[in-house]
């Protein structure tokens, strides 16, 4: 396990609306990231939820089970759900009026099962970030983290960071109370940004 630095307290226990863009470059240490936010999920007795692309979910799940830790164990005890981003039919800003009744859906599963909160792991903006519909995607963050026994973690490849992309990921990044950015070697440059703010 990776030693603890400032930025895995900012996962393991991020405040109450946390809104956190984690820019990853997809290696060991954000995998620890992404571990720290679901044990502290756990830890509050949140609802846990990985909200991914497909293929994303079957390779984060060999990922952890390669560090010992289990997500489908998660699942069988009540503390996660894991639902597919292609299963949202999300196309266009007309697609956005599903989100709220999602939530609401969301706040029943967690309450059903004896929990406290919803705490996400979600690429919805990332992906269409990355295939260039901006719109979308500032749409999409600036909606989110709204609840106070809500907190979102939404994952961007660091890949995506081309310099005419620039302009975009910097407002994207603040439409959210924190940023996480891999720099590379294991180190990362972290953030508080505060209250959300209009592009």
């Amino acid at each position: 396990m990776a030693r603890r630095t400032p930025w895995h307290s900012v996962l393991r226990n991020p405040p109450p609306k946390a809104h956190i863009i984690f820019w990853s470059d997809g290696s060991y240490e954000c995998d620890e990231g992404i571990e720290q936010w679901l044990r502290g999920a756990v830890e509050r007795n949140d609802l846990a939820m990985l909200l991914l692309p497909r293929a994303e979910l079957r390779e984060l799940r060999r990922r952890m089970e390669a560090r010992g830790y289990d997500l489908d164990r998660l699942v069988d005890e009540g503390h996660l759900i894991r639902s597919a981003t292609e299963d949202l039919d999300l196309h266009g800003p007309g697609d956005l009026g599903k989100l709220p009744e999602l939530g609401l859906i969301l706040f029943e599963i967690a309450k059903s099962v004896g929990r406290s909160g919803l705490s996400i792991v979600g690429a919805v903006g990332p992906g269409f970030f990355e295939d260039g519909n901006y719109r979308m995607a500032g749409l999409l963050e600036s909606g989110g983290g709204s609840s106070s026994t809500m907190r979102v973690l939404c994952v961007y490849p660091t890949k995506a960071l081309r310099p005419d992309r620039f302009p975009e990921a910097i407002k994207l990044t603040r439409m959210h109370s924190h940023a996480i950015t891999a720099i590379g070697g294991g180190h990362f440059f972290v953030e508080e940004i505060g209250p959300l703010v209009e592009a």
